[in-house]
């Protein structure tokens, strides 16, 4: 995406990726608040909508007290009438890189970055095969690799959250009358939480994350998937007539935080500068938001020669991270759902700011509970984890 919005702005653009698409990627769920940014890459939301599946709210189960609440997308933000999608990621990605193709960058498939070196005067990459490339900036887009971050020292767990996600992708899930395919449905349980995400095709994404203390040593990625939804009676009986379609994935300490989003001559971009539990599906958007940063970044240093413009980054990312992060930590250790999203008698301007954060518009500073979210982080990190 960064590479779209750069070439669009006239820049030369390479793009190394290390695998040929389409690949396997996990996190297709879009928010409203993503659209706007794919626009500005030339991909409207009606093509978007003709080949994916349509995304009107969340809804979450909580398994303990039977009951289920639903939040619509709909707000002073985003029309009724405009859903999010769900999106299969390699048929996305795939998109993706056909746009930057026709937008002018050129794209290498099968291509590893092994070595960066910006420092010297001469800055370039060196390839796998022993080739090198030259630059003037470059960006790490390499996901949760984190090839910089890691390099740098610089990636940080964060503790307290989901810690392993198993998942797969079934066929013929029996409908049921309160999991409306319109929305995606999370079922909530103490240790953790099941999302089903319905897809274009026919498909259900069905993932189970799992804090630490709920990992069985030892167990199988499917039997610890079998394991937590056997306690769940109807989303049981639905996987029991149901096919999966591929062996079960895993995926563990997904959750990190990192220092340091950019640098002389780099900068870092979606999952490569961070990322969270996936409960409120933060994890595309923030990608797509920071490409759309970064691309401003990038141009102000490059064409203006802004000295702020990578401060002014950073910063920006690191407040629309934190707000996820506070959220998503009030979810695991402050019964966020049971106290919040079932709140009795729920005032209309507290619904609507749940709906907007979950939509993805989390730089409104005139949300409140942004605001409180951001209040309670000043009022100390570590009242997270007894509280």
């Amino acid at each position: 995406m960064t590479g779209i919005l750069l070439a669009r702005q006239g820049l030369t653009v390479r793009i190394f990726e290390r695998q040929c698409h389409p690949r396997h990627h996990i996190g297709e769920s879009l928010l409203p608040a993503t659209f706007p940014i794919l626009a500005k890459a030339g991909i409207s939301h009606e093509e978007l909508a003709s080949r994916y599946q349509p995304k009107f709210g969340a809804r979450f189960y909580d398994t303990q007290m039977d009951r289920i609440t639903t939040f619509g997308f709909e707000s002073h933000n985003t029309p009724a009438s405009t859903p999010s999608l769900q999106v299969l990621r390699e048929d996305f990605d795939s998109l993706l890189v056909e746009r930057a193709c026709t937008a002018g960058c050129l794209v290498q498939e099968n291509a590893e970055v092994t070595q960066v070196d910006y420092k010297s005067a001469s800055r370039h990459l060196t390839l796998t095969d022993g080739s090198s490339c030259g630059f003037n900036f470059v960006v790490d887009a390499t996901g949760q690799s984190c090839m910089f971050a890691r390099k740098r020292g610089t990636r940080q767990l964060v503790d307290g959250f989901g810690h392993v996600a198993v998942y797969n992708y079934f066929v013929d899930l029996p409908p049921h009358d309160q999991h409306d395919p319109r929305y995606i449905t999370m079922y909530v349980f103490d240790g953790g939480w099941v999302w089903l995400i319905p897809l274009a095709g026919g498909v259900t994404s069905v993932g189970v994350v799992l804090s630490r203390r709920c990992v069985v040593p030892g167990q199988t990625a499917q039997d610890q998937f079998d394991r937590v939804t056997a306690t769940m009676p109807r989303l049981h009986r639905r996987l029991q007539a149901a096919k999966a379609t591929a062996p079960f994935r895993t995926i563990a300490d997904y959750s990190y935080r990192v220092t340091e989003k950019h640098g002389d001559h780099f900068l870092l971009v979606g999952d490569a500068a961070g990322f969270l539990d996936p409960i409120f599906s933060s994890g595309v958007h923030l990608a797509i938001s920071s490409a759309d940063a970064a691309a401003d970044a990038i141009v102000q240093t490059l064409k203006h020669n802004n000295p702020s413009a990578l401060p002014q980054y950073d910063a920006y990312m690191r407040r629309g991270f934190a707000v996820f992060e506070r959220f998503v930590d009030w979810f695991y250790h402050r019964h966020l759902v049971r106290d919040l999203f079932f709140m009795p008698n729920q005032p209309a301007n507290i619904r609507q700011a749940i709906v907007d954060i979950l939509a993805g518009y989390v730089w409104d500073l005139n949300n409140p509970l942004i605001k409180t979210l951001e209040t309670s982080h000043q009022a100390g990190k570590t009242q997270c984890a007894t509280v």
